[in-house]
């Protein structure tokens, strides 16, 4: 695999971008008494990860690896204009596990087949 890293100081994370528009999103957490992912660098507990959020398993270059589920993939896509190739990674997620896109989203622009 050819990818470049590159690293994200808006989101604090590390992002490995390939050809083909792919992109490995990676950001620490550390994991509360109940297993709440909180991001590593915030002081405080703001935002966090549910166990049933971090319940995704994927592949990365053949290996398992535990990450977000697709359907908190799916609302982490709100509250900003979303670049074309997001769109594709929603359309996706709605393909493969069929999860609906959320309200949010209608007032942008969807792909083809999207819906």
């Amino acid at each position: 695999m050819d990818y470049r890293c590159k690293w994200d100081q808006d989101r604090h994370g590390l992002c490995l971008a390939g050809q083909y528009w792919r992109e490995l999103d990676a950001h620490a957490l550390r994991l509360d008494q109940q297993g709440n992912g909180i991001i590593a660098w915030e002081k405080r507990e703001e935002f966090m990860y549910s166990p049933q959020d971090l319940a995704g398993k994927g592949m990365v270059a053949g290996l398992p690896v535990q990450c977000v589920s697709a359907e908190n993939q799916m609302v982490c896509h709100t509250g900003y204009q979303l670049p074309d190739y997001q769109w594709r990674d929603l359309e996706q997620l709605h393909e493969k596990f069929g999860i609906g896109f959320p309200a949010e989203l209608s007032s942008q622009r969807m792909p083809r087949g999207s819906g």
